[in-house]
């Protein structure tokens, strides 16, 4: 009796799994069959031909077509168990005690209901990766770039080192400059540069590299050949004048690399007409849009449904910048090798011995 109990209860128990199982692959395949219909229609709309890429293909290390013709290289899997986890919620931060993944997962954007955010910050709870390896760091180039060497050489490929000439001449020399003359001769600052607008340099940012020095009470513009950020973070020209520029606060993360590491900014300048009052620059009028602007972008309260000053036409939109906001985002590499120090001591690359990398985190 015992044993018949005991059978159906396991048949029962086989039929559910199996019941379970058809219900999944069920789900699976019209997944599968509305992302087709998808990238369809994206096709149709946009006339761009969309690829399906098998994610069982990325773990099982298939090959994508004709990688070796587009790449030079033969296809190596990376058996990353979890790809869709950048390099980036790995990183150090403050010897452990911030939590760098607090900026990404969360709730709030979702409750407020603000555009197409979902709730994610039950990782901050759960430690929900997909695969149990929490402390795994998957992206072994970050961590073992000899590897990448060693390959290259086992493909006999062409082979430029950390250490390399070339990566030191692109480092340690501004291409910035050259690029801003190029695409704004004369030093044109006009909004969106229509005035060199057939250039392929046209939405280069008009923000000069030549005004983005440290303030000095002492001496602001460096003896006149540069302009500076002064104390509040509005970029200021040689002659002291706002230029309508201003830093803007943000959390950046590391893996910015040719082979060592950065440090970058983001500036925000608004149209003219929100920077004056009656035709002239008005400073107090620029702040008080600036921090209407940044109320609004937070979905704070906002003391007024429109701008200020000569704007004072222009209506808040809930979510949305004025329209001919523009946005600079300089980016500076840094050659940790500059100072002459060398020695295993300063390595930052797991189980190197042969080379002497540094890279960002050491």
């Amino acid at each position: 009796m015992h044993n018949k109990i005991f059978f159906l209860l396991l048949l029962t128990s086989i039929f559910t799994i199996m019941a379970f199982s058809l219900i999944h692959c069920s789900k699976v395949d019209k997944i599968k069959e509305e992302d087709l219909v998808y990238l369809a229609e994206f096709e149709k709309s946009t006339g761009l031909k969309a690829e399906y890429i098998s994610y069982e293909n990325i773990i099982k290390g298939v090959a994508p077509p004709d990688y070796k013709k587009y790449t030079g290289a033969s296809y190596k899997s990376s058996y990353n168990e979890d790809p869709a986890i950048p390099a980036q919620c790995w990183i150090e931060t403050s010897y452990g005690t911030q939590n760098a993944c607090k900026y990404c997962h969360t709730n709030y954007l979702t409750y407020i209901k603000h555009g197409n955010n979902f709730p994610i910050a039950e990782d901050q709870i759960l430690y929900s990766f997909p695969s149990p390896n929490l402390n795994k760091v998957n992206w072994r180039n970050v961590i073992y770039p000899q590897e990448i060497i060693q390959r290259l050489k086992e493909e006999n490929i062409k082979i430029v080192k950390p250490d390399d000439p070339e990566n030191f001449e692109y480092v340690r020399n501004d291409n910035w400059r050259a690029a801003y003359e190029k695409a704004r001769p004369g030093n044109d600052d006009s909004w969106n540069n229509l005035s060199n607008k057939d250039s392929d340099f046209q939405l280069f940012p008009a923000l000069s590299p030549d005004n983005l020095y440290s303030y000095s009470e002492e001496n602001p513009t460096d003896d006149g050949l540069h302009g500076y950020v002064d104390q509040e973070g509005f970029v200021r020209n040689k002659k002291g004048e706002y230029t309508g520029w201003r830093a803007v606060n943000f959390f950046p993360y590391a893996i910015f690399t040719p082979f060592t590491g950065s440090v970058s900014g983001i500036y925000i300048r608004l149209p003219e007409e929100f920077m004056t009052q009656r035709g002239k620059i008005d400073i107090e009028i620029y702040k008080k849009n600036l921090d209407l602007l940044e109320k609004n972008i937070k979905n704070g309260e906002i003391d007024s449904g429109f701008y200020y000053g000569d704007a004072a036409k222009t209506k808040v939109q809930k979510g949305f910048y004025p329209v001919g906001t523009e946005f600079a985002h300089p980016l500076h590499y840094f050659d940790l090798n500059a100072d002459g120090e060398k020695g295993h001591d300063l390595d930052g690359v797991e189980g190197n011995r042969d080379i002497d990398y540094e890279f960002p985190g050491t």
